[in-house]
């Protein structure tokens, strides 16, 4: 298996005023892109509701390009998790030191992992809607992980 890839965010706002002949302009900018060369990717994908999906970090179900499966030998390998959903949909771990990303029109979430000294705890990640007033919404999802 032979990976390459990278994950670039980037995020721009231009802030303008004008007042009596005057033009305020102030540029917030925070960006970042990460170039891999070597490792692992899973993607996963699939639809929920309100009851979790369960996803086992170690052994998520995928098959790389040459045929073989993709696991995780421990939580500290897993170093990015991306996640995506349409309409709307939450992801988090299922330990008590965990993650938390959520997606809404197919925005993407983006966790760097270990999150500091504390990789993530239980092996398990749970994609599911937030249903309100008696309603069972159902979405459509993309979980990417990156690891080595």
């Amino acid at each position: 298996m032979s990976v390459a890839g990278s994950i670039s965010v980037a995020v721009d706002f231009n802030d303008t005023a004008s007042d009596e002949g005057l033009e305020v302009l102030k540029k917030i900018r925070l960006a970042s892109n990460d170039a891999y060369t070597a490792g692992k990717s899973v993607v996963l994908s699939g639809t929920c509701d309100t009851t979790a999906v369960l996803i086992d970090i170690f052994s998520p179900g995928y098959t790389a390009a040459d045929g073989q499966e993709v696991t995780f030998s421990e939580a500290t390998d897993i170093k990015r998790i991306a996640f995506s959903a349409e309409p709307a949909a939450n992801m988090s771990s299922t330990g008590l030191l965990g993650l938390q990303l959520s997606s809404r029109d197919s925005s993407v979430s983006i966790s760097s992992m270990p999150m500091g000294i504390y990789p993530l705890s239980g092996g398990e990640l749970e994609v599911k809607t937030a249903g309100a007033f008696g309603q069972n919404p159902t979405a459509e999802y993309v979980v990417v992980i990156y690891g080595t």
